[in-house]
């Protein structure tokens, strides 16, 4: 940008310079000046800058004309405001007094605040199958808040190319405990991931979207924390062994679908059953080349019976999801029954129906 400064008749071509905040609210670029005078004898000069908070800055290459001025920001104002930057000669006419308009030039630099920007915020942070608080390394978590993503809402189905979990989602990352997450799917308000292998105890999680980091919000790890996946309803997330939906007909509306029979083998889908042996590498896709079970089989209760377990692995081609294999006994009657899962020693939560029809 050309700002001829004219000494003895001053001349700005414009009279003004402008600024706003970079991406992210960083220091916009410099912008350059000439610095002339109407004679062919060159002309000394002083710089001075006059800004709120000394957030204006300028420099010459030289201290004659001509010469190119470079004005620039130490750092960003509050809000809009505006500065100054004046030129003096230091050899101008005798006759002249000092500060002369015939002998000093002022450039106007103005600057706009960029619009604030959300940071995101977290409000909670629970297991993605039971609502839980907390989490558990390499179980599906969910957290809500507002602000979780600068974007639309977006999944990561065409990121599972490979043998690795994404660690971001058009550029939102989840960190629990210093290690990134592997979100599945971003939303304003939630956000769905596989938790990192980030050990136990009290830790931090932040979301960082293209607009900021979070304040960290503060949560508990534990091993174990089991729970299914839930159809309307409060029922589990079940399939026949045909892989088709086990629940209550009228669950799911224009969709006909058929519950488990007493004695029947079903499939039980769920997250957070703890560690499977051999283990699965933290944020890597569940491989195929073997089945990766539990070390020991959880306890199934349905409506206060113990059912017969006869597998449980996490599901191959994704993320933490386990499938309990399981029978229905058969002597339960037709009718909504509670059911829970006991993985050493921890529960499930309550309030789980597995409808049973024969």
């Amino acid at each position: 940008m050309n700002v001829p400064v004219m000494f003895t008749v001053v001349t700005l071509t414009p009279q003004a310079l402008s600024f706003t905040a970079g991406a992210n609210n960083t220091l916009p670029a410099a912008q350059t000046a000439q610095i002339t005078a109407n004679s062919t004898t060159p002309a000394s000069f002083t710089l001075s800058t006059s800004s709120t908070g000394n957030w204006l800055k300028a420099t010459a290459n030289q201290s004659t004309t001509p010469a190119t001025l470079t004005v620039s920001l130490a750092s960003l104002p509050a809000q809009d405001d505006t500065g100054t930057v004046t030129i003096l000669q230091t050899n101008g006419p005798p006759a002249l007094p000092p500060n002369s308009t015939y002998n000093y030039a002022v450039i106007t630099v103005n600057y706009k605040a960029a619009p604030a920007v959300p940071l995101p915020v977290i409000t909670q942070v629970f297991n993605a199958a039971g609502n839980q608080p907390g989490i558990a390394p390499g179980a599906f978590i969910s957290i809500k808040g507002s602000n979780l993503t600068a974007g639309p809402t977006d999944n990561w189905n065409s990121l599972l190319t490979g043998t690795q979990l994404p660690t971001a989602i058009d550029g939102v990352t989840v960190t629990i405990g210093g290690k990134l997450a592997y979100p599945s799917y971003v939303s304003p308000t939630q956000i769905n991931a596989a938790a990192p292998d980030a050990g136990y105890g009290s830790m931090s999680v932040t979301v960082t979207t293209p607009n900021g980091t979070s304040a960290a919000f503060s949560t508990v790890s534990t091993e174990y924390s089991p729970a299914f996946f839930l159809f309307p309803g409060n029922q589990p997330v079940a399939t026949h062994g045909d892989y088709s939906l086990a629940a209550k007909n009228g669950t799911f509306p224009g969709t006909t679908t058929i519950p488990a029979k007493p004695g029947e083998f079903i499939i039980l889908w769920g997250t957070g059953f703890g560690p499977t042996s051999p283990p699965v590498p933290a944020g890597a896709v569940v491989p195929s080349d073997q089945i990766y079970s539990l070390p020991a089989l959880p306890v199934l209760i349905l409506n206060n019976q113990a059912c017969l377990v006869y597998g449980a692995a996490l599901v191959s081609g994704g993320g933490p999801e386990h499938q309990v294999n399981m029978q229905v006994p058969a002597s339960m009657p037709n009718g909504d029954w509670p059911l829970s899962v006991v993985v050493n020693g921890v529960a499930s939560p309550t309030g789980v129906l597995l409808t049973v029809h024969n």
